[in-house]
């Protein structure tokens, strides 16, 4: 199972009740699917007006299957589909300012995916969470020739 603490570390999670809910929900998913073949988290999260950020879900990516605990503190809503690994049907990324690989606190990042079946996902970042969210895009939803 990959490592995810530095992650979460780096988006500002690093104990509490929050991390103790990460850990949770992803065994959870391990004693569904091999943890083993857990190849990438990413919590969607957004910043409010007050300027805290607000996690909305956890997406876990493995092997050929992508979970989403969707409201993922404060609720049991848990989802997951079938993919073929590094391609989907449709993405669309969005940002108001340029793509770069070094980002401000200022920035936000919004990629929304199709998958060959219809079924969607919104992948949401602010922060230095968006150079995690272009990873996601690049390592598991850009088909490599």
């Amino acid at each position: 199972m990959i490592n995810y603490n530095d992650y979460l570390r780096d988006i500002g999670i690093s104990d509490g009740v929050i991390k103790d809910r990460v850990d949770e929900i992803i065994s959870y998913f391990g004693s569904l699917y091999d943890n083993t073949k857990l190849k990438s988290i990413f919590i969607s999260e957004y910043i409010t007006e007050d300027g805290n950020r607000n996690y909305t879900s956890l997406w876990l990516i493995y092997e050929n299957i992508i979970c989403e605990a969707k409201n993922f503190i404060n609720e049991t809503d848990f989802d997951s589909i079938y993919y073929k690994t590094n391609h989907i049907f449709y993405w669309n990324l969005k940002s108001k300012e340029k793509i770069k690989d070094e980002f401000k606190d200022s920035d936000r990042l919004s990629l929304m995916v199709q998958f060959d079946d219809g079924m969607t996902g919104t992948f949401k970042a602010s922060k230095n969470n968006c150079k995690y969210l272009l990873q996601i895009l690049r390592e598991h939803f850009i088909e490599k020739q």
